[in-house]
């Protein structure tokens, strides 16, 4: 067991007086008696006792502190005082040491959640960096897929020369009749074997084409009919070539030319006339936002289809035009306007001109300009003076008149050429015979 700590002499006898009084024994009292005379030898007689006491008192403590080191007894309040002290001192090195430990544990958990966070970034990282390795490789994967492509891409163009090109080839149809026959070729219907598709076939002669220095024209109209899709504008499916000829894959209107038509019946009736120019209206409507201008508006170049609707075709004059002006001379002299006729610059105005040239020529059965000598049917043009017949309606000579005007910017729009009241007018008559016509068929039927 550890000594007791040390104290100061005089401490230790001021503190056993002020407990206890002192028990002398029969030694000491015989001494008081001796000295009741002599004072110097009492003191000598106290101090030796009191050293006697001290000793008799340091055993006293010595044998406390091997039988009881947790007792107080002996002790003094200096002594007691200086204990609690040691002890709160021990208390608070407990105390302390045990927050020491808290905080130490805390700091090993906020190090282990650091280091768990730590690692669950790392994990998010090598996910990020595995993502963005698989998308490079993905975009690598596609570059090489569209190198591909284009090598696919440019071998094919490689095969193709001015022997052979296209999807398809001749072998690839069954021929069939005539449809009608043309400057630089022929059309016939053609059947394509696989998937089983009827189809018009227009065939075109390489040197034919070279010889009237047309294959820029050829060109134009493949390039502008390919990309124009409405339900009044004859379809082009694809193309292809050999080394003599040249294929338009067209699609097959069932009713042939509007010019037959007009040739069979000679002209005809206000409401079937108003049904078509509104057709053709819609389909010029189409293609002027598209920029694309006809220029050889003409009955020859207008098909029927299968139920009785027009088809506008024959793109070959036809030209895209953004800037909407263009100087050419070109389409069927009956047909053109003053701007052209004299040489000026054009626009989309031209084909609304031919367009009511157009209603004219269904409603007479002739051109309104229509002269035996060129020269007299360019003055008749410039003029612009229009006869008309006594059995044309005043609202059909009014369309007309609007549409023909010499002064481009004058002519009627399009859009208000559908809503005039002539052609609102004959559509709703035109509904009432279809409708009739249809009650009719069924009751012959039953």
């Amino acid at each position: 067991m550890a000594d007791p700590p040390p104290l100061r002499r005089s401490t230790r006898i001021r503190d056993a007086r002020s407990i206890a009084p002192i028990e002398l024994d029969e030694d000491v009292e015989s001494t008081r008696k001796e000295a009741t005379g002599d004072r110097r030898s009492m003191k000598k007689s106290l101090m030796r006792k009191e050293e006697k006491e001290e000793e008799k008192e340091e055993e006293k403590e010595s044998l406390h502190e091997i039988s009881s080191s947790d007792m107080d007894i002996g002790t003094t309040d200096s002594d007691r005082t200086m204990r609690a002290d040691m002890d709160s001192g021990r208390d608070d090195d407990l105390t302390s040491g045990m927050e020491a430990d808290d905080e130490s544990a805390a700091d090993l958990t906020l190090r282990a959640m650091g280091d768990g966070q730590m690692e669950i970034d790392e994990e998010k990282e090598e996910e990020k960096e595995e993502i963005e390795k698989e998308e490079k490789y993905e975009e690598i994967v596609e570059e090489e897929g569209e190198v591909e492509k284009e090598k696919e891409t440019v071998e094919e163009e490689v095969k193709y020369d001015h022997k052979k090109g296209g999807r398809f080839s001749l072998s690839d149809f069954d021929i069939g009749r005539p449809l009608g026959r043309g400057k630089f070729g022929s059309v016939y219907l053609a059947r394509l074997k696989n998937p089983e598709y009827i189809v018009a076939l227009k065939i075109l002669f390489k040197s034919q084409l070279q010889s009237a220095r047309v294959e820029h024209q050829l060109r134009r109209e493949i390039e502008i009919q390919a990309h124009l899709k409405h339900p009044h504008v004859l379809r082009m499916h694809t193309y292809f070539w050999d080394e003599k000829k040249i294929y338009l894959v067209l699609e097959y209107a069932e009713h042939g030319e509007l010019f037959r038509q007009l040739q069979d019946r000679g002209r005809l009736s206000e409401g079937r006339t108003a049904e078509y120019i509104y057709q053709m209206a819609d389909a010029l409507s189409y293609c002027h936002k598209k920029n694309v201008i006809h220029r050889d508006i003409k009955p020859e170049n207008i098909l029927i289809g299968s139920d009785g609707e027009l088809k506008l075709s024959d793109f070959g004059w036809s030209v895209h035009a953004p800037s909407k002006r263009r100087a050419t001379l070109c389409g069927t002299l009956d047909y053109l306007p003053p701007e052209m006729v004299n040489g000026k610059p054009h626009g989309e105005h031209v084909d609304i001109w031919a367009l009511g040239v157009l209603t004219y020529e269904l409603l007479v059965g002739k051109p309104p300009f229509e002269c035996d000598d060129e020269s007299r049917t360019k003055r008749r043009i410039n003029k612009g003076v229009i006869e008309f017949p006594r059995y044309i309606s005043n609202e059909a000579r009014d369309l007309i008149t609007r549409l023909l005007k010499k002064k481009p910017e004058e002519r009627l729009p399009l859009e208000e050429v559908m809503v005039h009241p002539w052609i609102v007018k004959n559509l709703e008559k035109r509904k009432e015979e279809i409708e009739r016509r249809k009650t009719k068929e069924k009751k012959n039927t039953f």
